[in-house]
């Protein structure tokens, strides 16, 4: 390729436009979406950023933005570090009586003797 013209660290063609970055694979582990891995590795990112450069566009990583966000929902929370998990209240658990602890608790309340097998049941 050295006699068709091609220096190594520039891109092919022409005006050496091209890439300049060997293609990788990537292996993506089994059993996980699409989303939920990054498919683009650091050198193609890095090839792209060039290439747009290179067109005369303006780029902002899209790393850069998250981080971004991140640290301004951390100044959001502030201080206090309050996140979604700890402002949920937990659900009561539910209490049950026998008909024995209901009368000593409410030593005036008569209960009828058909309702008491009822009450033990619960």
């Amino acid at each position: 390729m050295a006699k068709m013209g091609y220096v190594e660290g520039t891109g092919l063609g022409k005006e050496s436009q091209g890439r300049n970055v060997i293609i990788e694979a990537n292996l993506r582990p089994q059993g996980v979406g699409l989303g939920a891995v990054k498919e683009k590795s650091v050198s193609e990112r890095r090839e792209e950023k060039r290439q747009a450069e290179l067109r005369g566009e303006v780029v902002i990583d899209s790393d850069e933005e998250e981080k971004k966000k991140r640290r301004e929902r951390k100044k959001r929370l502030g201080a206090s570090g309050i996140s979604s998990g700890t402002s949920t209240p937990r659900r009561q658990k539910t209490a049950f009586m026998t008909a024995e602890e209901i009368k000593r608790a409410a030593p005036g309340l008569h209960i009828p003797d058909a309702f008491a097998p009822i009450l033990d049941m619960t």
